[in-house]
């Protein structure tokens, strides 16, 4: 049966069904195993648990710290255990030996069949109501954890003292205790129930001399002992899984560096370095004719600041193609109110920031794209606009986000001004060829004494 699983190359265990189990909890932890794949990543599951989401991400996205294979409240072997118990459908096994040993006392016709009836139905009620319908409430409360164990111990005696064939019944139950109480406290209970059965029958001597009380004692001691065993067996490779996921997203972390490191070595030989070379070629033919009194000198230097403004355009382009620090520490809404903030404490503008519809995560690009047009828009208008309020609003409609900045300044002639790098800034033509980088659309809207609207709308589907 398929079931949720931590998967790494050459390895896969299993842990439990995600789906089917109708267990409450069972669909609470299914929740988190069904997004166990790739590097983990911690996530708090809301009920007091911290767990390991696995998911394959980029260098840049990866944690910077090992994760631990499941952190949180309880101890590891408690948590490990209730998904054994879960995987192996330990209630389907005690309720087939339950009826199985039921069926036995009946077929055996004894005066005392009407009994085991009834203490049979009383026990596998007992044992359904708790573990299927009140499951919540044996992890949250002591005394309802101590009566369920302490009716279910009476019940099963009872059982025992009918008919011996329901000593299986107590070797489920006994190893159901290691998903309850701590390992020590479980084992101390173990021995105090094998003691108090040993002791029963001592008094019903008609069950059977001592050497089937000794074989029921030593079944639930080697149970317990073969499931605590797969149970530390199950901790130690979640462990081994989680040390390798750690490695793993420590390599693909200094992977993406050096790749990032190689594109940027690319991108500066092909652009800043050609440039930085031509202009110290044009300077050096310009000193010459200097020199010599030739007319062309005035040509020859501007060709060198013609290239060296192409120099510049090209490293701003390279660096503000990187994401931005604000976006890895704020929301896109966020990191544009700060921004809006800087401008209104540097040029003393005020500066009105307001969101509409349900912020949520862009794709990085497009947030880039998106606060990178912000930026400039407002740096506009500190430069150029002479404004006293501007307003900057960033709305989610739908599958489309929308940006606008607005200013009451001296306004502009847009068809004038539309060259990339005006004043040292990037230009409305970048803002545009940015925006549109990721399938979306800008706008301005300028006239003079009229003020500046630049509206952007990017698809985010």
């Amino acid at each position: 049966m398929a079931i949720g699983h931590l998967a790494y190359p050459g390895l896969s265990v299993s842990l439990q069904p995600a789906r089917r189990c109708a267990h409450r909890s069972c669909r609470r932890f299914g929740a988190a195993v069904r997004s166990t794949q790739g590097i983990g990543r911690l996530v708090d599951t809301g009920d007091g648990e911290t767990v390991v989401q696995w998911s394959v991400v980029s260098a840049e996205q990866a944690p910077s710290a090992p994760a631990e294979a499941r952190v949180g409240t309880g101890g590891p072997v408690r948590r490990a255990w209730r998904r054994q118990l879960v995987a192996w459908s330990c209630h389907g096994v005690l309720y087939l030996a339950l009826a199985a040993a039921s069926v036995g006392a009946l077929l055996s016709a004894t005066r005392l069949w009407p009994v085991t009836v009834l203490l049979a139905a009383a026990f596998g009620g007992w044992y359904g109501y708790w573990n299927l319908r009140a499951f919540q409430r044996l992890e949250r409360s002591g005394a309802a954890l101590l009566a369920y164990l302490l009716v279910g111990t009476v019940l099963w005696i009872g059982l025992l003292a009918v008919d011996r064939g329901y000593g299986v019944v107590g070797v489920v139950m006994v190893a159901q205790l290691f998903g309850y109480l701590d390992w020590r406290v479980a084992l101390g209970v173990v021995t105090a129930v094998v003691t108090v059965t040993v002791l029963a029958s001592g008094v019903q001597g008609s069950l059977g001399g001592p050497l089937n009380w000794q074989g029921m004692s030593l079944g639930a001691v080697t149970g317990t002992a073969a499931v605590f065993g797969l149970v530390a067996l199950c901790v130690y490779l979640d462990r081994q899984v989680a040390a390798a996921r750690a490695e793993l997203a420590t390599e693909q972390r200094r992977a993406g560096v050096l790749a990032e490191r190689g594109r940027l070595a690319a991108d500066l030989h092909d652009t800043l370095t050609q440039n930085l070379a031509s202009i110290v070629l044009l300077l050096e033919a310009a000193r010459t004719s200097y020199r010599d009194g030739a007319p062309e000198t005035a040509v020859t230097l501007d060709r060198a600041l013609t290239t060296a403004r192409s120099g510049l355009h090209d490293v701003r382009g390279l660096v503000w193609d990187l994401r931005p620090e604000a976006l890895e520490q704020q929301t896109l809404h966020q990191a544009v109110a700060t921004v809006a903030d800087r401008l209104a404490g540097q040029a003393g503008i005020a500066v009105r920031t307001e969101v509409t519809g349900d912020p949520r995560r862009l794709p990085a690009g497009t947030e880039t794209a998106l606060l990178r047009m912000a930026e400039e828009a407002l740096a506009n208008v500190r430069r150029h606009s002479r404004a006293r309020e501007a307003t900057v609003t960033l709305s989610y409609i739908g599958d489309v986000v929308a940006l606008d900045v607005t200013d009451d300044g001296a306004g502009f002639d847009p068809t004038v001004s539309a060259v990339a790098g005006r004043d040292g800034g990037l230009g409305l033509a970048t803002m545009h060829e940015r925006v549109a980088a990721v399938g979306g659309s800008l706008t301005v809207e300028s006239a003079p004494g009229a003020g500046t609207s630049v509206a952007a709308q990017v698809p985010v589907a």
